[in-house]
């Protein structure tokens, strides 16, 4: 069992890594994309492309437990450093605090989870514009624990965005 003196040099990197620079302030320099569709849930899109991505990668997406932040989260959970090193695109929405006072997602509201509307239909138009965009094959979607019962809401998203086919790279089929 680690002492006092190991677990406070362990908060001491975890606080550093949660505080390092970024293009906008707690966005942990992930790009804001603004204008790519429908938002009903009101939602930003924080995303991570590594260069010289190659056709055909894959999507992650990853969503930020209540009171974090969509971006210092998909980099110090590794998210971003890995996508690097595999190649492959993290799109990680934000919850607004508009939209809950502990920014957490809404996956209790019926009108937040169901099949185009709210924070799912959000999402679902995010992953639309990445998958058109970036010519990506296909997507998986990553929520913290506390989320769990958020994952029946992946099924108001899923069935609808399909993997663009070879002859048809770079639009979805949704």
């Amino acid at each position: 069992m680690p002492g006092v003196r190991e677990t406070i040099a362990g908060l001491t990197r975890i606080d550093k890594a949660m505080k390092r620079p970024s293009d906008r302030g707690d966005d942990a320099g992930l790009s804001e994309v603004r204008g790519f569709g429908f938002n009903p849930g009101r939602l930003r899109m924080l995303v991570h492309v590594p260069e010289g991505l190659a056709p055909n990668a894959p999507l992650v997406v990853v969503l930020h437990g209540c009171t974090q932040r969509a971006g210092s989260h998909a980099r110090a959970a590794g998210w971003v450093a890995l996508a690097d090193r595999l190649e492959f695109v993290v799109l990680a929405p934000e919850q607004a605090s508009e939209n809950n006072p502990s920014r957490c997602f809404n996956w209790f509201e019926p009108g937040d989870i169901a099949r185009n509307s709210g924070e799912a239909a959000s999402i679902h138009a995010k992953i639309r514009h990445l998958m058109r965009a970036h010519a990506l094959a296909r997507f998986w979607g990553l929520a913290p624990p506390e989320t769990s019962p958020q994952a029946d809401s992946w099924t108001a998203i899923r069935p609808r965005v399909s993997s663009p086919s070879p002859a048809s790279a770079g639009s979805a089929n949704a």
